[in-house]
């Protein structure tokens, strides 16, 4: 499933501090109904394409949900716990942290099963590259006129994650760093229309993440400075 407008997920909206905010929720259930409700919301559109790609059950979607929200929950309980304390405090709360993800984890296998949470899995390492090279596609030429199918959404991330060198271990921003622009661009060439290429290569939708260009730009800055380096000559030793 393919975006058409820009995710807003993928927008970085203005959020009071967590300790104001678990404060506001613990004294006012309007405050944290509505905390329950955008945290839902988020859910629901990060992971509605995950949803309809492994054809989960309308209860196994709600199970999901369920257990997002409780783990977020905790999350958000232990960082303002947390948040000013010492040293032993800390430490108390990542324990606590990791047996709740843990349970988590545990809890969403039982929802949706093995085989689907292994895909899960994929689908949150890959989530950085989705977003930056195809949502964000996606969203821009739906606007601009040139819309993708779900088709070409799936076959531009799998050129994506290629592009990467397929670093298992890589996740997140990371993987998106690690992209080779000119392999992605050969590819993308044989997915998308002329039009829509020609978007993908010179346009840089509003998404709340950095632009194509701008990891472009990055890459090249630090190989000139490792060219650079390479070229300085070595102080000699004392």
């Amino acid at each position: 499933m393919v975006a058409t407008s820009p995710p807003s997920v993928l927008q970085k909206e203005p959020s009071p501090p967590n300790r104001v905010l678990a404060d506001a929720m613990a004294s006012d259930p309007k405050v944290q109904m509505l905390w329950l409700q955008r945290t839902r919301a988020k859910a629901v559109l990060a992971y509605d394409e995950f949803f309809h790609r492994q054809n989960l059950s309308p209860s196994q979607i709600e199970r999901f949900l369920e257990n997002k929200m409780r783990f977020e929950e905790l999350d958000l309980d232990l960082e303002n716990a947390t948040a000013g304390g010492d040293a032993a405090g800390k430490n108390a709360a990542k324990t606590l942290r990791q047996r709740g993800k843990a349970d988590y984890e545990t809890a969403q296998q039982a929802a949706i099963g093995r085989e689907d949470y292994e895909a899960l899995l994929e689908y949150d390492r890959t989530a950085w590259v989705r977003n930056v090279v195809v949502n964000a596609l996606a969203g821009g030429a739906a606007v601009a006129g040139v819309p993708l199918t779900a088709e070409q959404g799936a076959r531009l991330l799998v050129a994506a994650l290629a592009a990467t060198g397929n670093d298992s271990a890589a996740r997140g921003e990371q993987l998106v760093r690690e992209i080779d622009w000119e392999m992605l661009d050969a590819q993308a060439q044989r997915v998308l229309t002329p039009e829509q290429f020609a978007f993908f290569r010179n346009a840089a939708p509003p998404t709340g993440y950095r632009s194509r260009w701008d990891y472009q730009i990055a890459a090249a800055v630090a190989r000139a400075q490792e060219a650079e380096g390479e070229k300085s000559p070595s102080k000699p030793s004392q």
